[in-house]
């Protein structure tokens, strides 16, 4: 059998969009590499997808840093809008704009959910990992998500702090 036999293109794909963040959780493995201030332009991106969807990739998973600290996310998330592609976005929530939202609209039904990070129960809990103030904005940007009617869920990476 010849290697191409043995190559099935994947049918998944998360994507780390920027490095860039409003937050310095303690257990970041994204800047444990470095915050990136410099990310791949949209035309790049552009392309990439182009490639994924000519590959058959049917899912991306939009992560980061936080995404929507991406200056053009809006743009991002309408590029991916045009192409025939579910979408999960992993953030923070508390960077949701009204710009964000109108964007993760326009994706409809292919919008999976929108994955919303947790660190605890409380206030407390949630900002002795993430900072003073995360806890309340990402109330805020989960009850925007909520009025609009995007999907969401939450994940909690799970630490001897929490």
């Amino acid at each position: 059998m010849s290697e191409k036999e043995f190559w099935v293109p994947p049918r998944e794909a998360n994507i780390l969009i920027t490095g860039r963040c409003n937050l310095k959780c303690r257990h970041c493995s994204v800047s444990s590499f470095g915050r990136s201030k410099d990310d791949l332009p949209l035309n790049a991106w552009s392309r990439i997808l182009d490639e994924l969807v000519s590959n058959k990739l049917v899912r991306v998973t939009v992560s980061g840093g936080e995404p929507m600290a991406r200056p053009d996310f809006s743009e991002f998330i309408t590029a991916l809008a045009s192409r025939p592609l579910r979408v999960a976005v992993n953030t923070n929530a508390t960077m949701v704009s009204e710009s964000a939202v109108t964007s993760l609209k326009k994706l409809e039904s292919r919008l999976e959910t929108v994955m919303v990070s947790i660190d605890g129960s409380n206030e407390k809990t949630h900002d002795s990992q993430r900072g003073t103030g995360a806890f309340r904005a990402m109330q805020e940007g989960v009850r925007s998500l909520r009025e609009r009617g995007i999907p969401f869920g939450f994940y909690c990476t799970v630490t001897s702090l929490n």
